[in-house]
């Protein structure tokens, strides 16, 4: 997108960079379009220091800006650059500001026709962003769901294999119960048919007539 910008007005170094309201700084982004990455990637600029140029809230354009015309602060920063003059473009989504382009060295500065078009490609590029942002927000939410849900079915499974030990330990005491009731049974048998068998050779007279009976 930088590139693409920067050689439709001309210019030749272009830089997009986002706005993070907690620490009111903004962070370029890479790749930018004639700007070494590792420069990018270690820029984080206070919009503080920014304002006495340009006040990004009142969302207009800072055009068409000579180095000279920044104070010693501001010239420190774009130093590195390379800059001899410079405009920028808010980024806007929703009226809220999420970030900003910078588009340097253009001989002869931009053109209405340039402010326009840039004005219009920022406009595109707020939306992209903001797209962006939902579909990580998105990601965000889908990943601590598919955690939430790894959770829950851990503790499903191991109340299962809960519920399973508790089953096991049941039909173990359920089968002791069982073979103790056949261990009395059988002890009881064997006692109670000697002694039957005792009672029915009495009644046989086998041990002679009992006391009492004919």
């Amino acid at each position: 997108l930088p590139r693409r910008r920067a050689e439709l007005v001309g210019c030749e170094k272009c830089v997009i960079s986002l706005y993070e309201a907690e620490t009111r700084e903004f962070v370029c982004q890479w790749p930018g379009y004639n700007v070494a990455d590792e420069l990018l990637k270690k820029v984080r600029y206070p919009a503080d220091a920014l304002r006495p140029a340009w006040n990004f809230r009142h969302r207009g354009p800072m055009v068409n800006k000579r180095t000279e015309e920044f104070n010693e602060e501001q010239r420190a920063f774009l130093r590195p650059f390379g800059v001899y003059n410079l405009s920028e473009f808010p980024l806007l989504h929703a009226g809220r500001f999420v970030g900003k382009i910078w588009i340097a060295n253009r001989p002869g500065g931009l053109s209405e026709n340039d402010v326009r078009l840039v004005t219009v490609f920022a406009a595109q590029v707020a939306v992209v962003i903001q797209n962006a942002h939902l579909y990580r927000r998105l990601q965000e939410s889908a990943a601590q769901l598919e955690v939430k849900v790894q959770e829950r079915t851990a503790e499903l499974e191991a109340t299962y294999r809960k519920l399973e030990a508790s089953h096991a330990r049941l039909r173990e005491v359920d089968q002791l119960k069982s073979d103790f009731l056949g261990n009395v049974s059988h002890e009881l048998r064997t006692p109670l048919a000697a002694v039957k068998g005792y009672v029915d050779n009495l009644l046989d007279g086998v041990a002679g007539p009992l006391a009492g009976r004919p």
